[in-house]
């Protein structure tokens, strides 16, 4: 299925490490955020009925909500996370940048 190594800690590390050249030509700061975008993503999919194989290739399932507070994914539930989740990592983002100098 869709869920597979790539929505997994694995998959967040390999993630990682191909992007860390970036930080040598941007800075640490992108890196983490991209990074974090990386994990945020994970964290939304963990939030659905499907859940995600944190642990792959253990079948096993991990989810961050009991099950009926979890959404389906394509439900407006999904639809109202994405901005939010999205607004989260911009903000964060914004945070991290280096501040001009007076």
């Amino acid at each position: 299925g869709h869920r597979g190594m790539t929505h997994s800690l694995i998959g967040l590390a390999v993630f990682a490490v191909l992007i860390s050249p970036l930080a040598l030509f941007w800075s640490w700061p992108i890196w983490a955020a991209l990074c974090l975008g990386y994990a945020s993503h994970l964290a939304a999919d963990a939030c659905t009925r499907s859940g995600i194989p944190l642990l792959y290739p253990r079948k096993r399932r991990f989810y961050l909500l009991p099950l009926r507070w979890r959404f389906r994914t394509g439900s407006l539930a999904e639809d109202a996370l994405v901005p939010l989740v999205a607004l989260l990592v911009l903000l964060l983002l914004l945070r991290l940048l280096p501040q001009p100098q007076n």
